[in-house]
């Protein structure tokens, strides 16, 4: 008589800030967990994947993690991805999960659902991310870490890769997750998404405040880069939209003056290429040698 092989039954002992709960459980298309340094956001997706998917039922659904650049996946994603296996399963992990480390990869045993690797740094890579599928199941979930790293357009690529129907499994739904520190208010992650009203889109913030997890010298050292570095305070310690790094002037203030020509000695344009914007051309006026 043929023996059925058993697969082994789920227990987990796992604890969550709450703070991500609706994040958590949200199934909007785009899901966003914009936060400051030691917030949590990048452990807690990582958890709530693994979790996922090593539940029959989202059986079927597959995750692809990327990066701008590939390799950086070794040390963030697939790291936070391994450590979340071992916290939930503990000495029994093998039981549930195969690790495989070249390529990187990850794979329930439980329900055959599978974790792969890629990155977006060149047109090369683009179009392998093109040419992904799965032996069981589709591509359902991507997470992109560091999401601010990547262009539009590279989002716009991983996006049209999450299409066709579900029917096969009724509780599975494409979703992207960005995690990332808002480094920029003229990003076009804020403008596309944060600054934007749409069903398809969930936001979520968090500071190193709401997690329960962080120790009290963290946080006094987070006390002094407040009192040294207030403008990157507000990014890596308040998870605010800011700036950092590349700024020139920053004491400056904008006020209404005459601007006719004839008070000036002499005017000239000046024009500059930047990143965030294609160009900018400012007219300078000098006066007695003064700018």
């Amino acid at each position: 008589m043929a023996t059925k092989t058993r697969k082994p039954s789920v227990t987990v002992k796992v604890q969550f800030n709450r703070h991500f709960k609706p994040y958590n459980e949200c199934r909007q298309r785009y899901r966003l967990a914009k936060g400051s340094a030691g917030s949590g956001k990048s452990v807690n997706t990582a958890q709530d994947y693994i979790l996922k998917l090593g539940d029959p039922q989202y059986k079927g659904a597959n995750l692809l993690c990327v990066r701008k650049v590939a390799e950086s996946n070794k040390d963030s994603t697939y790291a936070e991805l391994k450590s979340a296996i071992y916290k939930i399963h503990g000495e029994n992990y093998e039981k549930f999960w195969i690790i495989r480390s070249s390529p990187m990869e990850l794979e329930s045993k439980v329900t055959g659902n599978k974790v792969i690797f890629r990155g977006m740094k060149d047109d090369g890579q683009r179009e392998k991310v093109k040419s992904i599928t799965f032996d069981k199941g589709k591509l359902t979930w991507i997470w992109v870490e560091e999401a601010t790293e990547l262009y539009e357009a590279d989002v716009d690529i991983l996006d049209d890769r999450l299409r066709g129907s579900l029917d096969f499994n009724p509780f599975l739904y494409y979703q992207m997750t960005f995690t990332f520190n808002p480094v920029s208010a003229t990003h076009w992650l804020k403008a596309k998404y944060f600054d934007t009203k749409h069903p398809d889109i969930f936001t979520h913030q968090s500071t190193y405040l709401q997690n329960r997890f962080i120790d009290d010298a963290y946080h006094r050292r987070m006390m002094m880069r407040k009192d040294r570095d207030p403008d990157g305070y507000r990014i890596y310690g308040e998870g605010e939209w800011g700036e950092s790094g590349g700024m020139i002037l920053t004491n400056y203030s904008v006020e209404e003056f005459d601007r006719h020509p004839d008070r000036f000695d002499y005017m000239v344009n000046a024009q500059d290429f930047g990143f965030n914007h294609a160009n900018a051309i400012g007219e300078i006026g000098f006066k007695d040698g003064n700018l």
